[in-house]
């Protein structure tokens, strides 16, 4: 073997490693990128449940205010009936 044939095998040798090298990192990167895009489909999930989640107690809540409204209505009409009959 001479020298020229050596450097030559060499240098494909090192090429093929920087390939390889270069393949792993992209497979690395390729599934960071999946598992940051599967915690972000996590994260929107979550957001979207509270969200639901929240908009069901407003509801409830507004529902005991009205209810609670027409309770004090009632009760001060009567209040009302009440003072008037008396004051006849």
């Amino acid at each position: 073997m001479d020298l020229v044939s050596v450097e030559r095998q060499l240098n494909d040798l090192v090429e093929r490693r920087a390939t390889e090298k270069a393949k792993a990192n992209l497979e690395a990167g390729s599934e960071k990128a999946a598992e940051h895009q599967r915690r972000k489909q996590i994260r929107e999930r979550n957001r979207l449940l509270w969200i639901d989640r929240f908009e069901r107690l407003a509801a409830g809540l507004r529902a005991r205010a009205a209810d609670y409204e027409a309770r004090a209505f009632a009760l001060t009409k009567t209040a009302n009936e009440g003072r008037m009959a008396g004051d006849a």
